[in-house]
């Protein structure tokens, strides 16, 4: 009864108290101590536990019920029993399970927004602006792509962008989270055939991205699970979280990575001309990553069930008052857009646009000095 009543009071709270609570008591006070003590344990298993977990449910869930069914059958229970039993247990289940992912997850989305909390919209944005970070990052991919027959290490990479990420939550939050030793890897093209290219499960908080994935793609994404790791549910906070934790990484690789995928978000804007003129001018390094993306997708996605997943993820999203639902992942990209107008970071100069080239061209050049 009082399981019942606790987990009752869990999900009733989640419901009912305002954002600054949940900031306050919630995100700064008890999921710092449930991260602090389930990533050190889970994270220190190699293997994808909740996933394990999930495949096991199907199969040892119907024998627990076979077993209970014969066991009251044998005690001459009737039927209408076993079943109202059933039920009621079914749904206790269900109760503790929501419980759970509160308690875990899911009041996180209901914190205070990550651009309040880092007062990321004292200016508007302009899309000269948004332009301008893009031409940043590709004069950054540009700068760092691995060049060719140089060895790169992911695990660096991956060290670089975690150690970031825990100084941005210890700068920015008020409290160090612990990292995972271990990001999961579940079977190559598993999570590619349903669309979807890395998740972290509330119950055990574990990060799991696709191995089958291009290299600098893994990499980013690792990041993008690891941010939802320290408790940033949103996907726009964790967005955001991963491009400037990538991007102040000492290694180039985690740099080039971050950049790789955050340039997919600028040549997506709404002018196709300047679209294009980013894709024209990658780095050939960078354009083999996104075609071996491309490859990856066509070889491993089911199309209808890619659909339904994202349908479902949407549908998710939207349940945990993510009002923009999938979209929410581009809006990631526009607040990074504001914390680097905020001095949150540097990045290189602008890489010469094409307006920028043909003024230079026209522009009447200076006459030599005459030798004497």
């Amino acid at each position: 009864m009082w399981w019942v009543l606790g987990a009752v009071c869990v999900v009733m709270l989640s419901l009912t108290l305002p954002p600054a609570w949940v900031e306050a008591g919630y995100c700064q006070g008890v999921f710092p101590w449930i991260q602090s003590v389930v990533v050190p344990v889970t994270g220190f298993i190699p293997w994808p536990l909740t996933l394990t977990v999930l495949v096991a449910l199907p199969i040892v869930w119907p024998i627990l019920a076979v077993v209970r069914w014969r066991r009251g059958r044998q005690r001459r229970v009737m039927r209408r029993t076993l079943w109202f039993f059933g039920v009621l247990r079914l749904l206790r289940v269900l109760l503790y399970t929501a419980a759970a992912f509160l308690l875990m997850w899911g009041i996180g989305y209901r914190r205070v927004p990550i651009e309040e909390r880092w007062h990321l919209l004292d200016e508007p944005i302009e899309y000269e602006h948004v332009r301008d970070v893009g031409l940043r990052l590709l004069a950054l991919v540009r700068r760092d792509a691995p060049k060719q027959g140089v060895p790169v290490d992911e695990a660096v990479a991956l060290a670089q962008i975690a150690a970031e990420s825990r100084d941005l939550v210890t700068e920015l939050e008020g409290w160090t989270p612990a990292l995972p030793r271990h990001l999961k890897r579940p079977p190559a093209g598993l999570f590619l055939a349903i669309g979807i290219y890395g998740v972290c499960y509330p119950f055990t908080l574990e990060a799991n991205v696709d191995p089958a994935l291009p290299l600098p793609i893994r990499i980013a994404i690792s990041g993008h699970e690891l941010a939802h790791v320290l408790g940033y549910c949103g996907e726009a906070d964790a967005n955001l979280v991963s491009f400037v934790a990538g991007l102040r990484a000492d290694d180039s690789l985690a740099r080039y990575s971050t950049a790789l995928v955050m340039l997919r978000y600028a040549m997506d804007g709404p002018s196709i001309s300047d679209n294009v003129w980013l894709n024209s001018n990658l780095p050939k390094r960078a354009r083999d990553d996104l075609r071996a993306l491309s490859d990856v997708n066509r070889k491993h996605r089911v199309e209808f069930v890619s659909q339904v997943a994202t349908k479902l993820n949407d549908t998710y999203l939207k349940a945990q008052g993510v009002e923009l639902g999938t979209d929410d992942y581009e809006r990631g990209f526009r607040l990074f857009v504001h914390a680097f107008r905020k001095g949150m970071l540097e990045l290189p100069a602008p890489y010469p646009s094409m307006a920028a080239k043909k003024r230079e061209a026209d522009a009447p050049k200076k006459a030599a000095p005459d030798k004497k």
